[in-house]
């Protein structure tokens, strides 16, 4: 009995396979990945400011060098803990930048507010404004007792411990500009949560979308006049790369980091946000825009 079952199931098995030769079954369709932008930068992250959800990420979490992108951790936590009206006295802080650091123009002695030195340090990309910022809120957390090194040293601490608050895995800051230094690193999705909480600060949001500012600094018993214009080209309406979706947020340079860029945009309902490391001076606008479109598009390129 046993000999004939398998008899019989031997002859099927014939059978099919026959007819498998004969009648060959199409092949199973290949899924295609939908393409994406093909980009200069080495690593970037899109993020849908409504959802959280990464619509592109290409390197999101290697370590880079973040140069003055490091400035958007530092006027968040400014816009947390100081005062906006609080006029500052600018003191000896302002000389500890890089002798090719990007610069506001401010002096020893100058008295201007707390909110015109965030301006400062955004628009330009001021590092002596970041080191004037970094001492006065240092000492706000330490004590007026503190040197200004002690101070920005302080503010650093501040800097890493929010740092970690908003999630950040693989960021250290050393300094407040974002100038070269060795160990100061951050992902492109670390920074895109930084990059999301500052955005969302009432107090920086009307600054990071501004194109230019003008203000006035009393310096040795006179009034000077000072405009500032953003560095970040795509809010430029007469630079080749403007994009008129774009509402921020801080560009960033070093010949170690290359050209940075964070930047944001809203049409409609839609909102995301751009991160854009180690790329080349047009490329990082030229990503940043593919990108963008890329998402507005719903992921389709």
């Amino acid at each position: 009995m046993i000999a004939v079952v398998c008899g019989l199931f031997f002859a099927a098995f014939v059978a099919i396979d026959s007819w498998a030769t004969q009648y060959k079954l199409p092949a199973a369709p290949m899924v295609l990945a939908e393409p994406q932008p093909t980009i200069e930068a080495a690593a970037a992250v899109v993020i849908d400011q409504a959802t959280g959800k990464m619509v592109f990420s290409k390197q999101e979490n290697v370590p880079m060098y973040p140069a003055s992108l490091t400035k958007l951790m530092t006027t968040l936590l400014v816009a947390e803990k100081a005062d906006w009206s609080h006029e500052v006295v600018i003191g000896k802080e302002v000389s500890f930048i890089g002798a090719d650091a990007s610069i506001a123009g401010l002096c020893e002695g100058d008295r201007l507010t707390v909110e015109e030195l965030v301006w400062a340090t955004l628009l330009p990309s001021g590092n002596d404004a970041a080191y004037v910022l970094a001492a006065h809120v240092g000492r706000l957390s330490g004590g007026q007792h503190l040197t200004p090194q002690a101070a920005v040293t302080e503010f650093i601490k501040l800097m890493n411990e929010r740092a970690e608050e908003l999630g950040t895995h693989a960021t250290q800051f050393m300094n407040p500009d974002g100038y070269h230094h060795a160990y100061q690193m951050a992902t492109a999705y670390d920074l895109a949560l930084i990059a999301q909480t500052a955005y969302e600060h009432p107090k920086l949001a009307p600054i990071f979308r501004a194109a230019e500012h003008c203000t006035q600094i009393q310096r040795a018993g006179a009034t000077v006049g000072k405009t500032w214009h953003n560095t970040n080209l795509l809010l430029d309406e007469t630079s080749p790369y403007y994009y008129k979706w774009a509402d921020g947020l801080k560009t960033g340079t070093t010949p170690e980091a290359g050209h940075c860029l964070a930047a944001t945009a809203s049409k409609g309902n839609q909102h995301f946000l751009v991160i854009v490391l180690r790329s080349t001076e047009e490329g990082r606008y030229i990503d940043a825009t593919s990108l963008l479109e890329y998402a507005f598009n719903g992921g389709v390129w």
